[in-house]
């Protein structure tokens, strides 16, 4: 995993559009991987970086971020839930509906993952 954050944390604040989709698509597949605490030590330092790449202007960077959302909505969405991430993630999630449908699709896919994991456990 190391490798992908060192590929990661150079390009995603790349002017050139490519880098930063390419390092949101490397952070994107690593994100099944680690163990909740593990991702969490990774991820909640730059996540308003990365709430702030929903307003990148290249749709594929957005497209990317947006997957990438839906990943982490999927896999470790004790990261979305936290009590300083939920609140300002939210508008933004709301306002990317509205964007290509390439975008809202992984959005309302994100919203579907974090619905699932905040359903109660019900064993019958």
């Amino acid at each position: 995993m190391l490798p992908i954050i060192d590929f990661v944390s150079p390009n995603i604040a790349s002017a050139d559009w490519k880098k930063r989709y390419s390092a949101l698509i490397a952070l994107g597949a690593i994100t099944e991987g680690p163990d909740k605490v593990t991702f969490m030590n990774i991820i909640i330092p730059g996540i308003q970086n990365l709430i702030n790449m929903f307003n990148d202007s290249n749709a594929k960077v957005r497209e990317a971020i947006a997957w990438v959302v839906s990943r982490i909505c999927e896999h470790h969405s004790d990261v979305i839930q936290h009590s300083q991430i939920l609140p300002g993630l939210i508008p933004v999630i709301i306002n990317a509906l509205k964007d290509k449908p390439r975008v809202s699709n992984h959005i309302c896919r994100a919203i579907e993952n974090l619905a699932v994991s905040l359903a109660p456990k019900d064993d019958n």
